[in-house]
């Protein structure tokens, strides 16, 4: 058999079924099967984010699991109408992620028996491994921060780029304007502004020349 829960005891179990010579009986034999909980603990050593892993029946029933560095072995089951296989499960700092993984067999009379599997004997495992969401949660608060830094001194540049352009343009307007007021106090149409340059008090400045000449 694949992988299955052996109730009323706990943990995962393996059968084997040996009929006798003449097939007038069968021998069926247990293996308890420890690896899986040693398997999720290297697991859970290899990545400081995963929080914990579990091991279940289609039904639900629990198979294995662990939490941390200490094995879980209280009884729990999930409701398998509830499982979304598609978008992982957000919840606080944890996201809980459902997998499912093919057995060695896909048909088990003995899960049959034991009302394990679901749509015409068909048998799976569903892998729930919770993920901490520390490291994506310090990336975004990072992100915030830095945006806002840098928001802050994009804002910072341009309002000093808009303070030395409205300096030098007022100093042009300046310019124009002492030199307006000397040439009408002097009545000499033979002065000019002579302001050089592409914006728009240099392209008046040249103007008003032009119409003194």
């Amino acid at each position: 058999t694949p992988i299955i829960p052996s109730k009323p005891y706990t943990g995962p179990h393996k059968y084997v079924m040996i009929p006798n010579s003449d097939r007038t009986g069968v021998l069926e034999t247990s293996m308890h099967l420890h690896f899986i909980a040693k398997t999720f603990q290297q697991i859970i050593e290899s990545d400081s984010n995963i929080l914990s892993v579990g091991l279940y029946t289609p039904t639900g029933d629990k198979l294995g699991y662990l939490s941390g560095r200490r094995e879980n072995i209280i009884d729990e089951t999930i409701d398998i109408k509830k499982v979304n296989w598609d978008v992982p499960v957000l919840h606080g700092n944890t996201t809980t992620f459902y997998t499912q993984v093919s057995a060695n067999m896909d048909q088990c009379c003995e899960c049959e028996f034991k009302n394990i599997s679901i749509n015409q004997d068909q048998y799976f495992y569903i892998l729930k491994s919770d993920i901490s969401n520390a490291p994506l949660l310090y990336s975004r608060n990072r992100l915030r921060r830095t945006t806002f830094f840098l928001f802050m001194g994009s804002l910072v540049l341009c309002l000093l780029l808009a303070k030395l352009l409205s300096v030098h343009l007022v100093r042009k307007i300046h310019v124009v304007t002492r030199m307006a007021e000397r040439i009408i106090k002097s009545k000499k149409l033979s002065l000019r502004i002579n302001i050089k340059g592409k914006d728009e008090v240099s392209s008046l400045a040249n103007n008003f020349d032009k119409m003194l000449e």
